[in-house]
């Protein structure tokens, strides 16, 4: 990992020193290309969601009525321990209010999701190139994501639970891959306040050091930075259902949670229309080649697809495949093109 560290990281140590980049006229091109790109894709995002698939009155009925019950304490199991987002966003509404803002919900609510889709295209291309992406492919990897976001926002509303998960899986990746681990920790800390699946996160470390034909070899910090990791997850998780207390048990799709959902997701047709609108081939493509994936995306898609795929078949409504976008981002897209560059050259 350290050899990949050194030798394929270059554009984010540059992107980090803006003396390196105006000195290189290539790199400012592609860097400022990079952003404008980025932008553009967020505003397409959040724009097509919000006048295309949910609209203007879902916003200022459902979504504003399920903001009030979070920030309030009142709603349902798992949405009242997913208070980060909604805390946030609920800052944004009132400091607009104070200075005179009309339709400050409405406006907070466009504002923030538009941020969260900028900071996930950024971060997205960073980790694809520290992976070793070329610049091009680099840019259509990331419309294949944004094709993948405008269809994956079925009965959802804005979600900032979930493309808030996108980010903290994105930063955790880069820490990782840059082997700075002890930043894993203030991230599990903030991420734990967001949604439950960043108990992954920990995983994600724990694959990474580990090495299975020489145990000799495993990065025993990693291990332990990783335990330390999970054991926060675990009590900080604690502390949110003890301080909100046991709320009532949000039914998907009225349907109870395990077989009765799995049997609802796999005979529902929109589980495969919009979870192939989503993912696309890629996931397809990036499998046929697995032995061809780097050593890190291997043990990436082991700490994360098998239990986020099997978790959300029981418990989740599978046709809001916004679920999906985290293997997605985080192994699948970069496994796919990866293989792709390879055999391009």
């Amino acid at each position: 990992m350290g050899n990949m560290r050194r030798d394929r990281a270059e554009w984010v140590k540059h992107l980090l020193r803006w003396n390196s980049i105006t000195v290189d006229r290539e790199l400012l091109i592609w860097t400022v290309a990079f952003v404008l790109i980025c932008t553009l894709f967020s505003m397409f995002t959040v724009y097509d969601q919000i006048t295309e698939r949910t609209g203007f009155d879902f916003l200022i009925t459902k979504e504003l009525k399920r903001h009030r019950a979070l920030v309030e304490g009142t709603s349902a199991d798992p949405w009242q321990y997913r208070i980060l987002g909604d805390y946030l966003i609920e800052g944004i509404i009132r400091l607009a209010r104070r200075i005179g803002i009309s339709s400050a919900e409405l406006k907070a609510f466009i504002i923030f999701r538009v941020f969260q889709n900028f900071f996930i295209f950024i971060a997205a291309g960073c980790y694809w190139r520290w992976l070793g992406l070329k610049r091009l492919h680099t840019l259509i990897a990331l419309a294949f994501l944004a094709w993948g976001i405008s269809y994956s926002v079925y009965r959802s509303g804005l979600a900032f639970s979930t493309f808030f998960d996108i980010s903290f899986f994105l930063l955790a990746a880069l820490i990782i891959l840059s082997e700075k681990y002890l930043w894993l920790i203030p991230l599990v800390m903030l991420s734990t306040l967001n949604r439950e699946t960043v108990g992954l996160i920990p995983i994600m470390l724990a694959a990474a050091a580990i090495h299975a034909k020489d145990w000799r070899n495993t990065n025993r910090r990693a291990i332990a930075i990783a335990g330390i990791c999970l054991a926060i997850y675990a009590l900080e998780y604690g502390l949110l259902r003890l301080i909100f207390s046991s709320r009532p048990l949000m039914e998907p799709n009225n349907e109870k949670m395990g077989i009765n959902l799995l049997i609802f997701n796999l005979s529902n047709v929109k589980s495969y229309s919009f979870g192939f609108a989503t993912l696309s081939i890629v996931p397809i493509v990036a499998l046929f080649y697995w032995k061809h994936w780097p050593a890190v995306l291997q043990r990436f898609f082991w700490a994360i697809v098998p239990v986020w795929f099997g978790v959300h078949l029981f418990l989740g409504v599978v046709a809001e495949a916004r679920l999906w976008l985290v293997p997605q981002v985080i192994v699948f897209i970069p496994a796919a093109f990866l293989v792709v560059q390879k055999e391009s050259t």
